[in-house]
């Protein structure tokens, strides 16, 4: 059976995210949350640039889109610039019930570093609903957390292991976030 699965965010990662869900064959897309009024409405087919229509129209109404169920969300709106918010808005899903996967809130990427009032809340939640939360990371996250673990492990005698991540910022639709929180034209 597969999983019903609904697309939070279709910016930078969720689009990807959003053309993997409509594809996957393990996966029933079931809602797409935007936070875009010019969105608002659109088919998921035509929000991913795919020629195709799913009948999945994307809306704001993210409380609506959980009450008509699903197994799991895939939250990529934007963690950054909107902690409170994403973090409130992630607590929801998992109080409901609905498993969280998500590329973002890095903060929860460590237990270790977690802030602990922050994982008290999860935990409970998790608890209470039997619900679960994968934080993911892109950045940092995949290219330079596991790829050197995968390199690694195909590689005998190894003295060093060096890594660097390049990206082509310029066409990465969050400018905000890439001035203000990575940090790139400052000091």
């Amino acid at each position: 059976m597969a999983k019903r699965v609904i697309i939070w965010g279709t910016g930078n990662v969720g689009m990807p995210a959003l053309r993997a869900a409509i594809s996957h064959k393990g996966l029933d897309l079931v809602g797409v949350i935007v936070s875009s009024e010019a969105k608002e409405g659109v088919d998921a087919g035509e929000l991913a640039g795919l020629d195709v229509q799913t009948g999945i129209k994307a809306t704001r109404d993210w409380e609506a889109a959980l009450q008509a169920g699903c197994d799991a969300v895939i939250y990529t709106a934007s963690t950054e610039a909107r902690f409170e918010a994403a973090t409130n808005e992630i607590l929801a899903c998992l109080r409901a019930g609905v498993n969280v996967a998500s590329p973002g809130m890095y903060a929860l990427q460590s237990a270790a570093t977690a802030p602990a009032p922050l994982v008290e809340l999860i935990n409970q939640a998790c608890s209470d609903s039997g619900a679960s939360l994968l934080v993911s990371g892109i950045d940092p996250g995949w290219a330079m957390d596991v790829f050197a673990l995968n390199v690694a492990g195909m590689s005998s005698d190894i003295t060093e292991i060096r890594g660097q991540e390049i990206m082509n910022y310029s066409h990465y639709d969050q400018p905000d976030v890439v001035r203000n929180i990575i940090g790139f034209g400052r000091p």
